[in-house]
């Protein structure tokens, strides 16, 4: 039985339901292993609660409009509104060596496109993996991305149907990316759906992992998605991210990367999309040497709101880390940046740096930014800077004397503001593409 919970009763209480209603199906299709880490999921959401205003790692969103909303299981009448027409724009094509493609949630295999340049990688649905290759998904699977303090990640921890699996090996070079399409859309009432994904690069390896989140216009869905990547000692792993789901939608996501001694992981994320948007990123170096370079980039405008939030933990010494974050604010939209930096006793000789930046582009728009840092060793160099500002005068005005158009010289300014964040993105095909979204919106 769900554990019985007092807290929130009324918001938590359909989720509660739902987890209910699935655990005879678990048990059922042969992936009854893995419900001990459900049970445990769901019993600590329940104790943690839906997050309010006054949940300090929430207090500047509010997740009524969330709260209020009653969600189906996607159906197929849902999933029949996808097809190759509604994936083609998001596809990357020739560029990678795999898309793996998901309706609300479930692997679509005869959309997704497997080629043979994986070098003995194995790739597939995580549902159909966790019981085909069960030793090195259980040995993974809930390991890198912490839910104890995290409502959202343990509710996805004890709801996800399926997601993406990526099993790189020991020595594998994967020349070209391989990417995750998810599409969300429904047919009448409001979806909530939980992919989880689980991308592992052995020792010495390297490869790439792009997703794609998007959807149709039509009744809101909730993604609630989780990523764990696990980059194994002397391998490189870069992930990126393109949020881009429709004005109606509600998208969170965690992202939790475990890093091996001399790893260097790099990632990215680019929100553009949702009407309400919670972007986690929970980094662990868990051992010398390792490098992480951890950036991001959003876009907010109408009433919309995006909520980014990091947690660096430095557990061991010898390791370095770069963070960059960017945030454009438009119209009557709001941003927040929250970024933690972590450095545990005995990760001495840490170096640490943080820089957050907000442009606000209307007098409406509004920013939060909030650097935190929490050092307990003497011998480390940290630090951090928090910006919040609008477009500089002077600039626009030189611009504007050069006889450039108003609309193309605060076009010129923004791209300016947000090509630190894109040049950093290692992966050629997904920066143009994210070039030709920023200018379709600013240009």
């Amino acid at each position: 039985m769900t554990p019985t919970t007092t807290k929130d009763e009324c918001k938590i209480g359909r989720f509660l339901g739902e987890f209910d209603r699935l655990q005879s199906q678990w048990t059922e299709n042969g992936s009854a292993w893995f419900m001990p880490l459900r049970q445990r999921a769901i019993e600590r959401f329940a104790q943690l609660g839906f997050p309010t205003r006054k949940t300090e790692a929430w207090r500047f969103t509010n997740l009524d409009a969330l709260a209020a909303l009653e969600f189906s299981r996607p159906g197929p009448e849902d999933a029949a509104r996808i097809g190759e027409a509604e994936t083609a724009p998001h596809r990357l094509g020739d560029e990678v060596a795999a898309e793996l493609v998901f309706v609300n949630g479930r692997y679509c295999e005869a959309l997704s496109r497997i080629g043979g340049q994986l070098e003995g990688a194995i790739v597939g649905s995580l549902s159909a993996l966790a019981s085909a290759h069960r030793s090195r998904v259980e040995a993974w699977l809930g390991q890198c991305a912490a839910m104890e303090t995290r409502p959202f990640l343990a509710l996805n921890a004890a709801l996800w149907r399926d997601g993406g699996c990526v099993l790189i090996p020991a020595g594998a070079r994967i020349g070209k990316p391989i990417h995750m399409i998810h599409l969300g859309a429904s047919a009448g009432s409001p979806l909530a759906v939980y992919p989880r994904h689980l991308f592992v690069v052995g020792a010495g390896a390297s490869a790439d992992l792009i997703e794609t989140y998007a959807g149709l216009d039509g009744a809101p869905v909730f993604t609630n998605a989780a990523t764990e990547i696990a980059v194994g000692a002397n391998a490189v792993a870069r992930h990126a991210k393109l949020q881009r789901e429709p004005s109606e939608a509600f998208h969170f996501a965690a992202l939790g990367a475990r890093l091996e001694r001399d790893a260097r992981f790099s990632t990215i994320v680019f929100g553009l999309g949702a009407r309400l948007a919670r972007e986690e990123a929970i980094c662990s170096l868990v051992d010398q040497g390792v490098e992480l370079d951890l950036n991001g980039l959003n876009v907010v405008d109408g009433d919309r709101h995006l909520d980014a939030f990091t947690t660096i933990d430095h557990a061991e010494p010898h390791c370095s880390s770069r963070e960059t974050f960017k945030t454009i604010v438009d119209g009557q939209a709001s941003g927040v940046f929250t970024g933690h930096i972590l450095v545990r006793p005995g990760a001495q000789k840490t170096d640490a740096k943080q820089s957050s930046h907000g442009l606000l582009l209307t007098e409406d728009a509004t920013m939060h930014a909030q650097p935190q840092l929490e050092i307990f060793a003497d011998d480390v160099r940290c630090t951090h800077g928090a910006t919040v500002g609008q477009l500089d005068e002077k600039s626009m005005f030189y611009l504007r004397s050069r006889g450039i158009p108003e609309r193309e010289a605060r076009a010129i300014l923004i791209g300016a503001f947000a090509s630190e964040v894109l040049d950093r993105l290692p992966i050629e095909c997904l920066r143009g593409k994210i070039g030709g979204l920023l200018a379709e919106r600013f240009g």
